[in-house]
């Protein structure tokens, strides 16, 4: 299990952005509303693991709408782009090592 995990603060708690969560927004919320000072002590501490949990099912789901989403577009722009012409093959059988060094005239 990862500790960092477990010790990382959660993201402003609003339904809105959250809707796939709203039952553990709630119970996380009501119990620090109903115990101000155990929640220091681990009285909500299973309300925030399953809040940690559900949000990162969110991310997981959107990190897969993101990727998909991605493939999509990039088939689109493949889809439209012209394919490169393929360079003309050369006919000349030498090849530039074969032929002799050029003397350069530099007296």
């Amino acid at each position: 299990e990862n500790k960092a995990k477990d010790i990382m603060s959660h993201p402003p708690l609003v339904v809105s952005k959250h809707p796939e969560c709203k039952v553990q927004i709630e119970n996380l919320v009501n119990c620090h509303k109903d115990n101000p000072y155990k929640k220091f002590l681990g009285e909500c501490n299973q309300f925030k693991i399953d809040l940690d949990d559900c949000f990162y099912r969110e991310y997981l789901k959107r990190r897969e709408e993101n990727a998909r989403e991605a493939r999509e577009r990039e088939a689109r722009i493949k889809s439209t782009m012209k394919p490169k012409p393929k360079p003309k093959p050369t006919t000349s059988s030498s090849s530039p090592l074969d032929s002799p060094p050029q003397s350069s005239s530099s007296n």
